[in-house]
């Protein structure tokens, strides 16, 4: 496969396992997109490890099996595999930092656990560990040398990051909730019965006074984002500031229809996403 089919691969790979993130890294640097769609890559695989496996066993075996894998890359002793393939080159031009990696593994491990999350505030650790360090390394890759160096854009990041998750968890939660991942506070469900599975657009009251609490939190994560943003360079950080647009553009539609997802209309289409990116990217509003 030449060098060309490579890179389309690796782009159709990224748009496909995750859109949004895919649409934001489109508008990054040419040079830097591919090492962008290699972090998608790894970030969708891990993320995915509990709808794929039918026990718990079997998806820690599959973290485990990530966590040598990155560990090997850093070694040089890169396995045969679509993905970590090109991660190892994009390391090899950005020199990630490792731990970030290990924080998105660990976090995924929560997903193969029972009674995941009990409190708002492990929601809340939850979301950071699961999508912040992602964010950083996509710092890394746009601002090579200095992505820490400035605790404003450190701050900025680690709060889109948690805002991102939250939102995604309340947009996927039909998804979740039919596949047996309860992703909301336990203390909040407590005697709940979770709703009527013969009726897909009436989340029990319990659970729509949780997806309205989730949204709440996830609108104060993304309010401390924007109270930063004014200390932060757009063009250095345009991928992430690309996704808290769109995060705030889930969350304003999400709020229209009361947080609930099981609302088609509480969704956005692809086409006006990328109209809403594009008005970003170039007119900076």
């Amino acid at each position: 496969m030449n060098k060309i089919n490579i890179r389309s691969n690796l782009s159709y790979k990224a748009r496909t396992a995750d859109f949004d993130r895919y649409l934001c890294a489109l508008f990054a640097k040419r040079h830097i997109r591919e090492s962008l769609f290699s972090l998608i890559l790894f970030n969708s695989e891990i993320a995915k490890i509990s709808n794929v496996v039918s026990e718990p066993t079997l998806g820690h075996i599959r973290l485990q099996w990530w966590r040598d894998a990155i560990e090997g890359i850093y070694r040089g002793d890169v396995l045969a595999n679509d993905i970590v393939a090109p991660l190892f080159a994009a390391l090899k031009k950005h020199n990630y930092t490792k731990v970030y990696f290990h924080q998105l593994i660990d976090g995924r491990a929560l997903d193969l656990q029972a009674n995941k999350i009990q409190t708002m505030s492990n929601l809340t650790d939850y979301a950071e560990q699961t999508s912040s360090p992602l964010l950083y390394l996509f710092l890394e890759t746009m601002r090579p040398n200095k992505a820490t160096d400035n605790d404003a854009i450190f701050k900025y990041t680690r709060e889109v990051g948690i805002s991102w998750a939250l939102t995604g968890l309340i947009r996927a939660w039909p998804y979740h909730c039919s596949e047996g991942h309860i992703m909301l506070p336990s203390d909040l469900l407590e005697n709940d019965k979770m709703m009527d599975s013969t009726n897909s657009k009436a989340p029990s009251e319990n659970v729509y006074k949780s997806l309205v609490e989730v949204g709440m939190l996830a609108n104060s994560h993304l309010e401390e984002a924007a109270r930063i943003k004014g200390l932060v360079s757009f063009k250095e950080i345009k991928v992430i500031r690309l996704l808290a647009m769109l995060c705030k553009a889930y969350l304003d539609r999400l709020s229209q229809y009361r947080f609930n997802p099981y609302i088609v209309e509480s969704s956005i289409g692809p086409l006006r996403k990328q109209i809403l990116l594009s008005r970003v990217a170039f007119l900076g509003f």
